[in-house]
């Protein structure tokens, strides 16, 4: 498994946000292209939020928790349940009506929203269930006057309301004005080449842990037993002193 040192977007939002534009455009295209990619593989999210989305050393994005995940999911084939973070659901998935990948794009909306302008666009925090979804799913949310028109256009987009005027209005978001100058298949190709255009958010990257085991009790020999070892061979990243005892 790959190591990601970069904490998650929460984190990062809360130091950073509102986040300048130019990152604002690279963070949103990136998570723009994981989310297509598993929407092309019939996968619904259905809970992503800021702390279900990871950064490595250079705060490239990796969607993460999958653990409330949809499969064979399109748009004939819709799912009903209500899952996922209340301030980040789509009206449809609060609702129970029968959804499909429109409503990842809300919950992206909200978090585009908050790197942009550093609140959430519905939720201070103070609202009970009943007032956070009246805001949520009745109103519009507000913008600053001073906001890109682009991003303004782009967020009305993902934050629509009803889910297949949503559905129409995500169809072709590549092309959105808001991402003029992305390299899209450079985004697709990995953080390697990324870096050569894109300047990488974290300037000072988190240093990776060298050493797992000094997190745990130094009374214990193993921290965990030869068998269930077993099962971690294939993981890239194992301690310095986990490989010395294997070899």
């Amino acid at each position: 498994m790959e190591f990601l040192g970069g904490g998650d977007l929460e984190k990062f939002i809360r130091d950073s946000a509102p986040l300048d534009e130019v990152t604002l455009r690279c963070v949103t295209a990136e998570i723009l292209c994981g989310l297509q990619h598993l929407h092309s593989l019939q996968i619904v999210h259905r809970d992503l939020k800021p702390e279900n989305i990871l950064l490595d050393n250079a705060g490239h994005v990796k969607i993460a928790d999958f653990g409330l995940s949809a499969m064979f999911v399109t748009e004939k084939n819709r799912v009903k349940s209500c899952v996922g973070t209340l301030c980040y659901m789509a009206p449809e998935v609060y609702y129970q009506r029968p959804y499909y990948y429109p409503a990842d794009y809300f919950s992206f909306g909200i978090i585009v929203y908050e790197m942009a302008l550093g609140e959430h666009p519905f939720y201070t925090g103070q609202e009970t269930e009943e007032q956070l979804v009246t805001s949520m799913y009745a109103t519009e949310p507000y913008f600053l006057r001073h906001l890109n028109f682009y991003l303004q256009d782009l967020l009305l987009r993902l934050l629509r309301h009803d889910q297949e005027q949503r559905a129409h209005l995500v169809c072709n978001l590549r092309s959105h004005p808001f991402f003029k100058g992305i390299d899209w298949e450079e985004i697709e190709e990995g953080p390697s080449l990324v870096q050569s255009t894109l300047e990488p958010i974290l300037k000072e990257p988190l240093q990776e842990i060298i050493e797992v085991d000094t997190f745990l009790s130094k009374d214990l020999e193993m921290p965990i037993d030869s068998l269930h070892q077993e099962y971690f061979k294939a993981f890239e990243y194992i301690s310095e002193r986990m490989k010395a005892r294997q070899a």
